[in-house]
């Protein structure tokens, strides 16, 4: 499992006014939460989704570190959002709350470093019953600059069949090259993402001349020969935690794949990139009305070889 060691996760779950520290466990499990308070039960019962339960994520950078690390956040249309310091470690008065017990409280927990923080909407399934939290509000997520690379960073907390589990996983490895007074070769892979690329325009705008040049990196990589596979087999190429979906390459092309489809190991639904599988089958991928997508197959069954 991916670890970004200059930081520490720390989960606190709220249920109105009742709070209750969450541990996850050596797979990430955190309990199989249920409403337990009055306000909560109440609304499952008329199959309200808002039932005024959340988990407070916090994100605490090492001294170290705090110059390279920034906490982010990002909605359904890419648009990202910087988090603020949760707690200044020199004036007490320049946190978010002006309450200077709240900033004291805040600094005995948080101590004096830089401190991401993400309230994570906790809601209710009708469908499933069971409590659940939706994506891309499900994690808080980081940008790690260590020389000219880049790191991306997601800790999500995700529910499947309301048990719910703490991932972390490094999602994206960018390479920032110097070409004249321009950042450019990171724009391969950022076409859709023009929020990210002004982001790393910003945190690197002042740094550009130190930066090494792309033209004396260059590398020309050998073309892969495509992998055979064994009759209902494959390789996942693709995973993300906070969305609980993959990729598999199979001897038919790509395949789609959803957590709910993997066998769990022993408690978690989950895959690895570069991990061999085995499936079930490939069936026609399923879509909900007005969505549609580009797999012409969604795999069942899945496990590892």
């Amino acid at each position: 499992m991916d670890k970004l060691n200059c930081v520490k996760v720390s989960l606190v779950l709220v249920d109105n006014k009742n709070v209750t520290r969450l541990t996850p466990e050596i797979d990430g499990f955190l309990g199989h939460l249920k409403p337990t308070s009055a306000e909560a039960l109440a609304s499952t019962r008329i199959g309200h989704a808002e039932v005024g339960m959340k988990i407070r994520l916090a994100i605490q950078v090492t001294d170290e570190e705090q110059a390279n690390v920034w906490g982010f956040m990002v909605d359904n249309q890419k648009n990202m959002t910087m988090k603020r310091n949760y707690y200044h470690p020199v004036d007490p008065s320049k946190t978010l709350d002006k309450n200077k017990a709240e900033a004291a409280r805040r600094q005995k927990v948080l101590g004096n470093h830089k401190a991401y923080v993400a309230d994570i909407q906790v809601k209710w399934s009708d469908k499933k019953k069971c409590l659940h939290t939706e994506y891309p509000f499900n994690n808080l997520r980081v940008l790690r600059l260590s020389g000219n690379v880049v790191e991306e960073w997601e800790f999500s907390v995700t529910s499947q069949g309301g048990k719910f589990f703490l991932s972390e996983q490094k999602v994206y490895t960018w390479t920032v090259w110097r070409n004249g007074l321009t950042i450019g070769s990171f724009e391969k892979g950022l076409d859709d993402w023009p929020q990210m690329l002004k982001t790393l325009w910003h945190l690197f705008g002042a740094k550009v001349n130190a930066l090494p040049c792309y033209t004396d990196a260059l590398v020309i990589d050998e073309p892969e020969m495509p992998e055979e596979f064994a009759e209902n087999q494959g390789r996942v190429i693709w995973w993300n935690e906070a969305k609980g979906l993959g990729v598999l390459n199979t001897s038919k092309g790509q395949a789609r794949v959803h957590w709910t489809q993997v066998t769990p190991s022993p408690r978690k639904r989950s895959l690895t990139t570069g991990m061999l599988v085995s499936y079930k089958e490939l069936a026609e991928p399923k879509t909900n009305p007005g969505q549609s997508t580009s797999f012409e197959y969604e795999a069942k069954g899945v496990a590892k070889v």
